[in-house]
């Protein structure tokens, strides 16, 4: 019972470990699809900006772009049909349910004088923010999947802040305003981003561990490198064609130009900073982002199905265990107890034996012969072994000795009496 109680406990942690770390691998996979389809949202207001911009409603590479979100959008609903029952999903699902809607209208009036300002760029952000939510969901409590959830939200708002830049960048490049208001809330928002980004990055690197900061670094190094080898082939190209070459501004420095009062999309040009140069610059580092966050999103998955897959492999391992061991103990116990009732059953005869037959028949015996024609030996009885039951049955055999001894000493006293008895009735 002792066993059994406790194997009981061990086998139903094991199985406790084992449902958490599925609900952790089914969350994971809810966030890497919400991760999935916001990251289609916002590619999709970014490659709408241009030709949008320039009256082309029916381009063919936003047609794509929205078969993109949808599909994404699919992928989430499937994900979510499997998700674990937590308040905190539900939550957040029921805040993006709620601007999901939202979609459709906004397709529609996407950079259109219908959304003035950053309302379209803001608008695709009311829907895809609270996709971007769900990463907070991550954690399990063992090993690092807690720190993914955080640094899983820091760099999706760091990748969230950039395409804000870039559309809004586009905006300016393309087709700023129209009007001068808008075109004020559309520089205030591009610098605003830019400085979110900044702050995002800080946290995303704060909040991960080693490696996450060492890939970010690497992406950052190979992306300074590609952009210097371009601009080198580019100025040996427009010197071959006899043409002067203008180095696109990047950073901080392409943000400065823009949120300039005075700045035109023919003064930017004029500098270098076309709407093909911004939207490389920006992708480059979106796409670094966005691979940072696919990663974080696909080794939460990994590591909680990994986890899951050692709780359950635990969990058998253990039940199988406890039952082996329960089964061994049951033997044993049989064994044992097979053991205990044959020398029980053995004393039991041997002592009956002697109580009702071997002993009354020997005192008769001894009553009509003499003692010493008697045969007094003692038959041990048949139980050898050396637990309590083997000592009963040694004492009582020194019990049965005792009491022959007795009977033959009574028989000869007897004899002898009977002798006296005898000898004095004979005539001197």
């Amino acid at each position: 019972m002792v066993g059994l109680v406790v194997g009981g406990f061990q086998v139903s942690g094991s199985i406790d470990t084992w449902r958490e770390a599925q609900d952790a691998e089914k969350t994971a996979r809810v966030v890497e699809a919400a991760l999935n389809y916001g990251n289609r949202l916002i590619e999709e207001r970014d490659i709408s900006a241009e030709p949008f911009l320039k009256g082309k409603r029916n381009d063919s590479e936003v047609v794509k772009a929205r078969a993109a979100t949808d599909a994404a959008g699919e992928e989430f609903d499937a994900a979510v049909g499997s998700m674990p029952d937590k308040p905190g999903l539900k939550r957040r699902l029921d805040a993006f349910r709620d601007v999901e809607p939202n979609l459709e209208p906004l397709r529609e009036a996407a950079y259109t004088k219908k959304l003035k300002g950053v309302e379209t760029e803001e608008g695709y952000v009311a829907v895809q923010h609270p996709l971007m939510e769900f990463a907070n969901e991550l954690g399990l409590g063992t090993g690092n999947i807690t720190t993914y959830g955080r640094t899983s939200y820091a760099i999706s708002l760091t990748k969230a802040a950039l395409s804000l830049q870039r559309s809004l960048g586009m905006h300016l490049l393309v087709n700023p305003g129209p009007d001068a208001a808008s075109l004020g809330k559309q520089r205030i928002a591009l610098s605003s981003y830019a400085y979110l980004e900044g702050i995002a990055i800080e946290e995303y690197t704060s909040s991960g561990m080693e490696e996450d900061e060492k890939k970010l670094v690497a992406g950052q190094k190979e992306l300074e490198a590609k952009a210097e080898k371009q601009a080198r082939e580019a100025a040996s190209e427009a010197r071959a064609a006899g043409e002067r070459y203008v180095a696109p501004p990047s950073g901080q420095h392409a943000i400065g130009l823009m949120v300039s009062p005075s700045s035109t999309p023919q003064t930017l040009a004029a500098q270098g900073l076309t709407p093909e140069a911004w939207w490389a610059q920006t992708t480059a580092r979106f796409d670094l982002y966005r691979t940072l966050e696919s990663d974080l999103a696909e080794n939460a998955v990994q590591e909680a199905a990994q986890i899951a897959s050692d709780a359950k492999r635990d969990a058998i391992i253990t039940g199988v265990a406890v039952v082996l061991a329960l089964l061994v103990a049951f033997v044993i116990a049989a064994m044992m107890a097979r053991q205990m009732g044959r020398s029980m059953r053995q004393l039991r005869s041997a002592a009956f034996s002697v109580a009702e037959q071997r002993l009354p028949s020997l005192v008769d015996q001894l009553s009509r012969t003499d003692p010493g024609q008697v045969d007094t030996r003692v038959e041990p009885i048949p139980v050898t072994s050396t637990d309590e039951i083997g000592e009963i049955a040694r004492a009582f055999d020194q019990v049965h000795r005792e009491a022959v001894r007795l009977a033959a000493e009574q028989a000869l006293l007897r004899g002898n009496v009977n002798a006296i008895f005898t000898n004095l009735s004979q005539p001197v």
